[in-house]
């Protein structure tokens, strides 16, 4: 749950991600809320994208299955180091949360 709240921060507050896990307190970490207390497993994953040619465009990805590789930009600071990465989708899940370090605020 620690690695979760952690991931949900980083994301929440813009911080790009630079090949290391953020660590927050557990004060950090009180003012994020998941509603209901829920995470629900996606059986589809919707990405959209830009197109070498500018253009805006969208992939479907089935977690576990045959079309669920995936590659981005490499966050890696070495410049020897590939400029992509290559992954496989095993899971996604939809959570839907509340930051509110010092307020109200709308679920995202």
């Amino acid at each position: 749950m620690q690695k979760l709240k952690n991931h949900l921060l980083s994301q929440l507050l813009g911080l790009d991600y630079d090949g290391d896990e953020r660590s927050f307190s557990p004060e950090d970490w009180n003012g994020l809320h998941l509603t209901n207390h829920r995470i629900v497993e996606a059986k589809i994953f919707r990405v959209n994208y830009t197109t070498y040619d500018i253009r805006r465009d969208q992939d479907v990805i089935r977690p576990g299955s045959n079309n669920s590789v995936v590659m981005t930009l490499s966050r890696e600071i070495n410049p020897t180091a590939h400029r992509l990465w290559y992954a496989q989708v095993v899971r996604a899940f939809h959570i839907q949360v509340h930051f509110c370090p010092g307020g109200i605020s709308q679920p995202k």
